[in-house]
């Protein structure tokens, strides 16, 4: 009797370990692969991530501690409509790029992450219906130029 209930304790922890296993499993190999994409505002070549499940597209950019200036996330909509934003566990202030058929049709600058312990999060949404946004480092704007009618050109 102790022989079969120790093959019995095994095969419960030997399926425990496989279930416990194929989940992790699973849920890694669901997260989407890291996707570069360059695209060309002002002259200046980006190479964005992008975001376009639905996970990608609601964590964003949080959690990102710094950004280069060439660098960015381009959030790949599946159909044309009025986003909305907010900063919640971001760590760094960020510029919004508002994309509509490659060209630039509204911008957000300089917008800082939520102050610790900050629970009413503002909104950001665009004035124009789009299909992509780029978020990129707070500055970017001002330092390119980039304004509404700008070319987003994708190499």
């Amino acid at each position: 009797l102790p022989n079969i209930n120790m093959k019995r304790s095994i095969i419960v922890i030997i399926l425990l370990a496989l279930t416990v296993g194929g989940w992790y499993w699973w849920s890694n190999i669901r997260e989407e692969s890291v996707i570069i994409r360059t695209a060309t505002i002002k002259n200046q070549r980006l190479n964005l991530t992008i975001a376009s499940t639905p996970t990608e597209l609601s964590r964003g950019l949080a959690g990102v501690t710094e950004l280069d200036w060439h660098e960015g996330m381009l959030f790949a909509f599946p159909q044309r409509n009025t986003y909305r934003f907010w900063m919640k566990d971001m760590l760094m202030p960020i510029d919004i790029i508002w994309i509509r058929d490659a060209k630039v049709v509204d911008i957000d600058a300089n917008i800082p992450p939520p102050a610790v312990g900050e629970t009413k999060l503002p909104i950001y949404q665009s004035s124009e219906v789009v299909d992509q946004v780029i978020e990129v480092r707070a500055g970017f704007i001002d330092k390119y130029g980039v304004a509404v009618g700008d070319e987003v050109i994708y190499n």
